[in-house]
């Protein structure tokens, strides 16, 4: 969990040494540069908004020096390490920042490339213990549990009440809840769980975040719990009180706080983690009533296995029995195949968006299965219609978490060769272009372009992806990194601060979509 890259800040008033240390290979240490400073006074604003896990400093500078600097570290950001760069004649001042809790020195005119790495990876180590410290015995306890339980649900002869007793244990830890120490009562309860689609490049970022709301919320909450079972996949654990005179005493109270749930966890992700909003999915499901273990224990297996039939959900929160999934073999395929063929007649877009959407939620094909075949048979389909299919076709319906989803951009595609040009487009999308434009370095949302227009985010959606040619938020993310790209050429602008610009406040974040586009790092791109 904690084997990400290290940022590291390099502060130093001389010019040369600053680009000395630009030239390194840090990522191939595990560390990715992300800013420089030429005083402590400048490199304490920095870790105010960019909070990096290193900060590789001077001693002797102007306005604020660095045993200042590593003390004030201390005070305000503890989770940020030092590292010293010392001449002969400060060696005390080195041995006093040691005692200070700075990881490591270096001898600025002598040190070597491989004398850095290693202090760069000993930095490392250092910051991932403390990390893992930082984190909790509670969360990292949780993770052991995590471990543990999908190991038991691999074995065929596994016993489903120590699973299940593992479970609470995990639910329990560190909580005031009635069972501390024993475990969480479960049965006769519901089985509830969050899941979180997103494509494999955003999802170890959104899950990172996703898991910390959850957390937040359990402080605020004390009568939920949650143990994160996977990558975006998280079981979760309600005390309700029964309802009276209802036949079924805990439904109403059970939806209601998965209700409030997803909601805290959808304005908090586009209040901050807005350059993920739009590229991640939470959906939620509560089973029905478990009486016995292996109820449970087969509700659980569902999250493991990545809560498929959520592909087919026409709501984020799904309660009840779910239904089994159908394996596609040679005989479905060609019904399929049929099926289309006999769409062509009726027009891509109208026959997508009708028949076949609703034959597929009538059959409930394995989604894995189902997306594989049809991505390769509509691209057949729309060049038989003389539709060349759109850059990046295959993977996006390849990798659309709902059937809704999956409609939309295989009929956005049969609707790509009449795209309109800007004359023609409607004045809401015009405006919408215009306002992601103007605003590239704040925060954009569909929801929030959708409200200044007068539309609702789904229709918007819909509309941009019709008349453009390209989904709302891959236009955006296309026009920040074209933005970027301009400015690290023509500006001296460092990495991160390009990345405000174009108002993506992730660094690592900013760093994979440009490699994603480019093929480059920013750093690469910024060398050569």
């Amino acid at each position: 969990m904690f084997q990400e890259p290290i940022t590291v800040l390099i502060v130093d008033d001389e010019i040369p040494i600053r680009e000395q240390m630009r030239t390194y290979p840090w990522e191939s240490w595990g560390a990715v540069l992300i800013g420089e400073a030429e005083d402590g006074e400048d490199a304490l604003q920095f870790c105010r908004d960019y909070r990096p896990d290193l900060v590789i400093t001077d001693i002797t500078m102007p306005v604020l020096d660095g045993m200042e600097l590593l003390r004030a570290l201390n005070r305000d950001y503890p989770q940020t390490k030092a590292m010293l760069l010392t001449c002969h004649s400060d060696f005390h001042f080195a041995k006093e920042g040691i005692q200070l809790g700075a990881t490591d020195y270096l001898v600025k005119v002598s040190f070597t490339e491989a004398e850095l790495e290693q202090s760069i990876r000993r930095a490392r180590e250092h910051i991932r213990r403390h990390k893992i410290y930082a984190y909790g015995s509670e969360e990292q306890q949780k993770w052991e549990l995590a471990g543990q339980l999908n190991k038991l649900l691999q074995q065929q002869d596994r016993d489903d009440e120590q699973l299940l007793a593992l479970l609470a244990a995990g639910y329990a830890e560190g909580s005031q809840l009635p069972g501390n120490g024993a475990g969480v009562p479960l049965l006769p309860g519901r089985f509830c769980c969050v899941h979180l689609d997103a494509k494999p490049a955003e999802k170890p970022f959104a899950d990172r975040e996703i898991q910390r709301l959850l957390a937040e919320y359990a402080q605020m909450h004390p009568g939920m719990r949650f143990l994160a079972v996977q990558t975006g996949e998280y079981a979760l654990h309600f005390v309700v009180e029964k309802a009276a005179e209802s036949a079924d005493p805990y439904a109403e109270q059970y939806v209601r706080s998965m209700e409030s749930l997803l909601d805290y966890l959808r304005k908090s992700l586009e209040q901050k983690a807005p350059y993920l909003c739009g590229q991640v999915r939470l959906s939620a499901w509560i089973s029905p009533v478990c009486e016995t273990p292996q109820a449970y224990v087969t509700a659980l297996e569902m999250l493991r296995g990545g809560l498929k039939p959520s592909f087919y959900w026409q709501h984020s929160l799904w309660h009840g029995a779910l239904w089994l999934l159908k394996p596609l073999g040679q005989a479905e395929e060609q019904q399929l195949d049929e099926w289309l063929a006999g769409g062509e007649k009726m027009g891509a877009q109208a026959f997508l968006q009708g028949e076949f959407m609703e034959a597929l939620s009538r059959w409930h094909y394995e989604p894995t299965e189902l997306k594989l075949h049809l991505a390769g048979a509509v691209s057949r389909w729309l060049r038989r219609a003389r539709i060349t299919p759109p850059r990046g076709l295959t993977e996006s319906l390849l990798q659309a978490p709902t059937l809704q989803e999956w409609i939309e951009t295989a009929a956005g595609a049969a609707a790509s060769g009449t795209v309109k040009p800007p004359a023609a487009q409607r004045a809401e999308v015009l405006r919408t272009r215009k306002m992601v434009e103007e605003k590239l370095s704040e925060a954009i949302t569909l929801q929030s372009i959708a409200k200044e227009v007068g539309l609702t985010p789904h229709y918007l959606g819909k509309l941009f992806r019709d008349e453009v040619g390209e989904p709302f938020q891959e236009y955006v993310t296309r026009l920040r990194i074209e933005k970027s790209i301009e400015l690290l050429r023509t500006t001296n602008d460092k990495i991160y601060e390009v990345a405000s610009r174009v108002g993506i406040t992730s660094y690592r974040y900013f760093s994979l979509m440009f490699r994603q586009y480019t093929g480059q790092t920013p750093t690469e791109f910024k060398r050569g």
